[in-house]
């Protein structure tokens, strides 16, 4: 195999061959995808998987929009379902909506991975359960209406961004996140009780936390969920923005905490819901409300220390979350067409990537200027519906149920070089020369052939919209799951493809 350009004799010498490992690792990522097969997992009676992450290298996590919280092990395909603490009392009311409840929009582990932050009971909170026992550790009151972001900042700090145009930023007591440690054993024996049931083909019925697995509604379908780690998970919980004396995120002169001086939570009350945290909305300092429109996304990136936001003011703003989120730099995305939304984000420590109605953006942020990439998508009618980011391949899931693949050193969606050689030692046409783009497609899944079915669409084929997508901790297989796009619409998809 001949060794890039750029990867010189020399630079392997004085390497030990770590530049060349790296351009294989790379070159082995980007021919992945196109030798993958999938394997759905069953999910009926469940509506909508509209986030997933990888929880280990077997099991996922995945929220529904039926507020499901599963856990699905791609190895055995079972799952069960994680109990939600219940709501607590508030003391503002939410935004009533017609459609009712909008399920769990966003997972995240924190980088210790301990501690999972989930939507809530209420769709306005934000829960953060023990992962060793599942148990609810806290649940953070304040936000008026959808939470539709999660992202850690350290072990201990946590921003939630909310489809009422403000995100907040929430500091954990030590006592939740030390834990007590007795949760550990209670795992290792659900572990083991795993590793049985796989050898024998039982399921485990083993209690995790007082709870018995696969109980709750939607027990039945597989519960998993993908890739909610953001870029710059596992930095070693170190907390962003730490002054000179090293104290936690957003440490000034005195050392303390993130936004010294500005963190308003009220003091944590013990109740069913494990401690209550909370914040109040009409309080200046409690929340940061100066977005033009709901915030549909939120990212950290630890390298950096940079918290990312998506709102529907068509902009990607940068913040500083050691400064109480100061905003550094303000990035806008002129709509292409009328009302066009943006709606999923990623984040590196060189670029940001925005999902909206025809194409991804990617941004550099490393310059006050940004330039910007262009990705234009397959399904434009259709939208851009979930984004990520391995290495330097961008992956992106569209509402007609395709994931596709851009190669950022290369500048161009991956193809399908064995369809195109066939078509070139076939016909020999100069137009059939062009590279054909390569994405994957949704499986059938599960659909509720209800009202709204019979009406719009009996005998036609309902393609799964991928809402929702992630890779797993080792970078070789891809997590993806959905549900049908039109509104009134009940049904789901899970597949993991490898």
């Amino acid at each position: 195999m001949s060794v890039p350009g750029e990867v010189c004799a020399g630079q392997l010498a004085h390497d030990g061959g770590a530049g060349h490992r790296r351009w294989l690792q790379r070159d082995l990522l980007h021919r992945l995808p196109q030798t993958w097969s999938e394997r759905e997992y069953v999910c009926k009676t469940l509506d909508k998987a509209f986030a997933c992450a990888w929880e280990d290298g077997d099991h996922v996590l995945v929220g529904t929009k039926c507020n499901q919280l599963l856990r699905l092990d791609t190895l055995t395909g079972r799952s069960r379902a994680i109990p939600l603490p219940p709501a607590p009392p508030r003391a503002r009311e939410t935004f009533d909506h017609e459609w009712g409840h909008c399920g769990i929009h966003s997972i995240a582990l924190s980088p210790a991975r301990r501690l999972v932050a989930t939507g809530g009971d209420n769709p306005a909170d934000a829960v953060v359960l023990d992962r060793a026992t599942w148990r609810p550790v806290a649940t953070l009151v304040g936000h008026l209406d959808w939470v539709f972001g999660l992202a850690w900042l350290s072990d201990a700090h946590l921003v939630t961004a909310s489809r009422d145009a403000s995100v907040g930023l929430w500091t954990l007591p030590e006592e939740a996140v030390l834990g007590d440690g007795a949760g550990q054993d209670e795992a290792d024996a659900a572990a083991d009780g795993e590793e049985e049931a796989r050898a024998g083909g039982v399921r485990p019925e083993a209690r995790v936390g007082g709870v018995r697995p696969g109980a709750g509604a939607g027990g039945a379908g597989p519960g998993a969920g993908a890739g909610g780690a953001g870029p710059g998970a596992g930095a070693g919980g170190a907390g962003p923005g730490a002054g000179a004396g090293g104290a936690g995120p957003g440490a000034g002169a005195g050392g303390a905490g993130p936004g010294a001086g500005t963190e308003a939570a009220t003091p944590a009350t013990p109740a069913a819901s494990g401690l209550v945290l909370t914040k109040d909305y009409g309080r200046h300092g409690d929340f940061r409300k100066s977005f033009g429109g709901k915030v549909r996304g939120v990212e950290y990136d630890a390298a950096t220390r940079t918290l990312a936001t998506l709102s529907l003011e068509g902009a990607v703003r940068l913040h500083d979350p050691g400064d109480n989120l100061r905003l550094i730099r303000r990035i806008d995305l002129k709509p292409r067409n009328a009302g066009e939304e943006l709606v999923c984000l990623a984040l590196t420590p060189s670029f940001a990537a925005a999902g909206r109605q025809t194409d991804v953006v990617l941004m550099d942020t490393r310059t006050r200027r940004g330039a910007m990439t262009i990705i234009p998508s397959p399904d434009a009618t259709v939208g851009v519906r979930s984004v990520s980011v391995q290495d330097d391949l961008v992956s992106f899931g569209t509402g007609a149920g395709k994931l596709c693949f851009f190669d950022v050193r290369a500048g161009k969606l991956l193809d399908r070089a064995a369809r195109r050689e066939a078509a070139v030692g076939q016909y020999h046409t100069p137009a059939l020369l062009a590279p054909l783009p390569f994405a994957l497609e949704t499986g059938p899944g599960w659909l509720d052939q209800n009202q709204t079915y019979w009406d719009h669409f009996a005998n036609t084929r309902v393609q799964h919209a991928c809402y929702a997508h992630a890779w797993d901790p080792a970078a070789q297989r891809v997590f993806a799951c959905g549900g049908p796009l039109a509104f009134g619409m009940r049904g789901c998809y899970m597949g993991l493809w490898r």
